[in-house]
């Protein structure tokens, strides 16, 4: 159980600060919830049950954890999926489970992406630029706590391993 005051991960919404606890009535059930603000949206309030098997709420990963994420962007990417549409809602449904390993290896695929085309000199789709911005609110957010740094240094280390780690620009393509 968390307390008053955790720092934790919910869902798309990336880390968030535990500013409460209440006993809340929504509809005709009255539970228990904890009261979040994302650090990066402190005027927004989320309620989360206390008691829900379907939650996302965790911990902040550990520093180990964290450095075993960054390696996923040291590896060869998912396929790129040439269909928006598809690759939109796969890449929704992947944001959606909270797992930092999926999201790193989503990042890790987008981010490639975005270097291989703007080596073309093109750019990313808005859905993927989308995608993108909540990769970066809910991963690298997250690795800057556990590595006790901040956010611009670790996008920083991670086009540092992917640049390090190219070594065929090409991308293969699922249909």
């Amino acid at each position: 159980m968390f307390k008053v005051g955790d720092l934790v991960t919910y869902g798309s919404h990336g880390v968030c600060k535990i500013k409460d606890m209440s006993e809340e009535t929504f509809g005709e059930e009255t539970k228990s919830y904890y009261i979040l603000h994302p650090i990066d949206q402190p005027t927004l309030t989320i309620y989360c049950p206390v008691n829900s098997d379907q939650s996302t709420l965790k911990d902040i990963i550990s520093e180990e954890k964290a450095n075993l994420i960054l390696e996923c962007f040291t590896k060869p990417t998912d396929k790129w999926i040439a269909h928006p549409s598809a690759r939109y809602q796969s890449f929704s449904s992947t944001l959606k489970t909270g797992d930092s390993l999926q999201i790193a290896a989503l990042a890790n695929t987008i981010i490639r992406k975005e270097v291989d085309l703007a080596g073309d000199g093109k750019k990313l789709g808005s859905r993927d630029i989308e995608i993108l911005s909540s990769v970066r609110q809910i991963l690298i957010e997250e690795l800057a706590l556990a590595l006790s740094t901040t956010p611009d240094k670790v996008s920083n280390r991670i086009v540092q391993l992917i640049s390090d780690s190219s070594t065929d620009s090409t991308m293969p393509i699922a249909e």
